[in-house]
């Protein structure tokens, strides 16, 4: 699993970057291309998440290096995909409210 999880990170990165904020208009919306992208995304970080909260879970039985490796990729998945989704839930109420 652990080569499986940078694996998905990165792809899950890669394709966030299309809907990110401003990524998104009127005009791209209803593009198939964006709609696919998303729904990639977010089965993509679906997987993350459920590897996340597994991990998590299993941090009390690790120790020493597994420990602080295991630790250091949890703490950023959950930190960033939360800045990200508030990222991208503030832009859409500013887009709602000026439109």
């Amino acid at each position: 699993m652990a080569r499986l999880r940078p694996l998905l990170y990165d792809y899950y990165a890669r394709m966030s970057t299309t809907f990110s904020a401003g990524g998104i208009t009127l005009e791209n919306i209803a593009s198939h291309r964006i709609s696919e992208d998303i729904l990639l995304s977010h089965l993509v970080f679906k997987c993350l998440v459920k590897i996340g909260v597994w991990l998590w879970s299993k941090l009390g039985k690790c120790t020493g290096e597994e420990l602080s490796v295991n630790f250091n990729w949890v703490l950023p998945l959950f930190s960033n995909g939360f800045v990200e989704f508030l990222t991208f839930f503030t832009s859409s109420r500013n887009y709602h409210r000026t439109h």
